[in-house]
């Protein structure tokens, strides 16, 4: 990342009281009004799949399993996950992306990993993982790009399916 980006990002994510590290996604939306499930049940820890809740027509439901390990995809567990607003773009520069922990959507992942945001206002928005300390924006692990927004739709449901990195930030690889 440039020096122009970085700082573009430090200054916005220390206005909305946290610090930040950006970086990549992609999401696919769900048909409106489909039910599917989260996680292969080879994944899970639960012998039973979680459902996925159909959002409201004027609202999104996001969802995914957060995974980390080198050799290992390990369920992400207890980890809180927030929704950063995508600031709107202007003149070519780098995106931004807003979260408070007040306001933000908020989830927590279970011992399977599994995450779930219901009742999203449709926007763009970044993934942000909270360590109290310090919060950082993630990156979308399947491509391997630094910008992962994710695009919430009203009465779809995006599943961003297994989200596995090599190591979340603040935790040894």
């Amino acid at each position: 990342m440039n020096k122009l980006y970085l700082g573009l990002l430090a200054g916005a994510l220390l206005l909305s009281g946290c610090q930040g590290q950006l970086t990549s996604a992609t999401s696919t939306a769900g048909a409106a009004g489909a039910t599917p499930t989260l996680g292969s049940p080879a994944a899970s820890t639960s012998a039973v799949a979680t459902t996925i809740p159909t959002p409201p027509s004027d609202k999104s439901t996001v969802a995914g399993v957060l995974k980390s390990g080198l050799s290992t995809a390990t369920p992400a567990n207890g980890m809180v996950l927030y929704l950063a607003a995508i600031l709107p773009e202007s003149r070519g520069t780098p995106f931004l992306a807003s979260f408070d922990r007040v306001n933000s959507p908020e989830a927590f992942t279970d011992a399977a990993g599994r995450f779930v945001f219901s009742n999203i206002a449709p926007g763009s928005y970044g993934l942000v993982l909270d360590r109290v300390v310090q919060s950082f924006l993630l990156g979308d692990p399947k491509h391997a790009k630094p910008d992962f927004i994710i695009d919430a739709k009203a009465g779809q449901i995006v599943d961003l399916g297994d989200l596995d990195y090599d190591s979340l930030p603040g935790q040894s690889p």
